[in-house]
């Protein structure tokens, strides 16, 4: 997987699962440019189901490791954008709204 935000930078991330545990969990390692682990985790809510992202990584390639600690601001803004937009556009998937504070 290549990931391309505004900046003219990439980051090239191959994601592997590493466990699963339908339908609650699935934990996935990052290789690449960005090494560590990344984890989906399904919840019931009421009526509906909660779904959550952690995203522990650190930049271990290239432009990343070297540009890392002064990029991470940017990143992080990034980042919380890209948050933005999937909860939305899952949210139409799904015919409901993205919870308050990330639509």
């Amino acid at each position: 997987m290549r990931l391309k935000g505004r900046a003219p930078l990439r980051l090239s991330v191959e994601l592997t699962v590493a466990s699963a545990e339908a339908p609650r969990t699935l934990v996935m390692r990052a290789a690449g440019d960005l090494a560590g682990v990344g984890a989906w985790t399904l919840a019931e809510r009421g009526a509906g189901t909660s779904a959550s992202w952690t995203w522990d990584v650190r930049a271990v390639g290239g432009w990343a490791r070297v540009l890392g600690p002064l990029a991470r601001p940017l990143v992080g803004r990034g980042l919380e954008r890209l948050t933005r937009r999937v909860a939305a556009d899952l949210a139409g998937l799904l015919g409901t709204r993205a919870p308050i504070g990330l639509a």
